[in-house]
C-alpha cells in the first residue's frame, strides 16, 4: 500500500510540474504574441502614414471623373512630376495631358477644360499655345 501512495504522490508531483511548465510556456507565448502584435501595429501605422502622404486614385469610368477625383488626380500628377524633375519649375498642359492619357486612360480635348475648377488653386503662366502650371510655390 505504501508503494501505491509513493507512486501516486510521485505521479501527482510530475503532473503538477508538467502543468506548471505548460502554464509557463503559454505565458511566454502570450507575451511574445503581444510583442509581435505591437510591432505589427507600429508597421501598419507607419504604412497608413505613408499611404496618406501618397494619394491614389482609381477611376472606375475614365469617361466621367468626379471633381474630388480630379483634385486628387492633378495633385498626384504634379507630385510625380516634381519628384521626377526637381529642377523644373513648371509643367506644361501638354505634359499633364500626356500623363493623364497614358497612366489613367482619360482622354480630354484640353486640360484647361478638364481641370477647370482645380486649376484655380494653382498659378498658371503662358498663353493659349504653351500654358504651364508653376511648381515653385507648389510643395510636394
Amino acid at each position: 500500500m505504501s508503494d501505491y501512495k509513493f507512486n501516486n504522490t510521485l505521479g501527482n508531483q510530475m503532473a503538477e510540474q508538467l502543468k506548471c511548465d505548460m502554464v509557463q510556456k503559454l505565458c511566454e507565448d502570450v507575451i511574445n504574441l503581444r510583442k509581435e502584435n505591437e510591432q505589427l501595429k507600429k508597421l501598419l501605422a507607419d504604412k497608413d502614414i505613408c499611404k496618406n502622404n501618397n494619394l491614389s486614385v482609381t477611376l472606375g469610368n475614365p469617361k466621367y471623373v468626379s471633381n474630388t477625383d480630379k483634385e486628387k488626380l492633378l495633385k498626384i500628377i504634379l507630385d510625380d512630376f516634381k519628384t521626377e524633375n526637381p529642377k523644373d519649375g513648371t509643367m506644361t498642359f501638354q505634359q499633364v495631358k500626356a500623363v493623364l492619357e497614358s497612366r489613367y486612360g482619360v482622354e480630354t480635348r484640353t486640360i484647361g477644360d478638364f481641370f477647370r475648377r482645380q486649376l484655380l488653386s494653382y498659378k498658371t503662366i503662358g498663353g493659349n499655345k504653351k500654358k504651364m502650371i508653376t511648381l515653385k510655390s507648389y510643395k510636394v
